[in-house]
């Protein structure tokens, strides 16, 4: 039988790119343009709010909460689809890769499952789908998300204050010599936990399959 094997390194370009044509450009494409549209009218409402409280304009307190008003009530209607096209997008991907990996394995020779541990192959279908169905939309959405807060608000920061850059600068050159530390531990746990698991499964099906036997001794 086959060992499972680890592929050392990130992963490749063309894993998020088969991800988001699976997933449908179209479809991804829009929710990149509500989610620029989403931030900049928080940004703007967030600007409207000070010239608000500093009565820039001269207008009335039911003019300037009027104009506060429709700024939040676009944000709402745009997060509300942005949040649909993306779980559009990711239904879309999932789907496609459970029908690829599908087609894959039936059309499979016998070769296959002769070299190939039954335990890896319920893996990909069961915990590597749960993965791809529930915890990767939900965590992905969040960081895009907060990405997208960490930006705009950065650039109001910068827009104020243009000094300020050099603090960003600064945190940033830190930032990224963390995250070069914690990625590749964090990405080698996880495909430690993937290998490891296999055998299990496969010990619990090998278990069932044989389980008169068992009973008889």
């Amino acid at each position: 039988l086959n060992v499972e094997q680890q592929i050392p390194g990130g992963l490749p370009f063309k894993v998020y790119a088969g991800y988001a044509k699976a997933g449908g450009l179209g479809t991804g494409a829009l929710f990149v343009v509500t989610l620029v549209v989403a931030q900049a009218a928080r940004n703007v409402s967030e600007w409207w709010f000070a010239a608000w409280s500093e009565d820039e304009y001269g207008m009335s307190p039911r003019d300037y909460a009027l104009i506060e008003a429709g700024l939040i009530l676009g944000m709402t209607i745009v997060a509300v689809v942005r949040s649909t096209l993306y779980a559009r997008f990711t239904v879309a991907a999932t789907t496609q890769l459970h029908a690829d990996m599908f087609r894959a394995v039936l059309r499979s020779p016998m070769s296959f499952f002769e070299s190939t541990p039954l335990g890896a192959i319920i893996n990909r279908f069961a915990k590597d789908l749960d993965y791809s169905d529930d915890l990767l939309p939900r965590a992905s959405y969040d960081f895009i998300q907060l990405v997208a807060v960490a930006l705009g608000a950065l650039g109001l920061l910068i827009f104020a204050i243009p000094w300020f850059a050099i603090v960003v600068a600064v945190f940033s050159v830190g930032f990224g010599a963390l995250l070069r530390h914690f990625l590749p531990t964090a990405r080698q746990l996880k495909r430690l936990e993937g290998v490891t698991r296999a055998p299990s499964q496969q010990l619990f099906h090998a278990t069932l399959s044989g389980l008169a036997t068992i009973r008889a001794f």
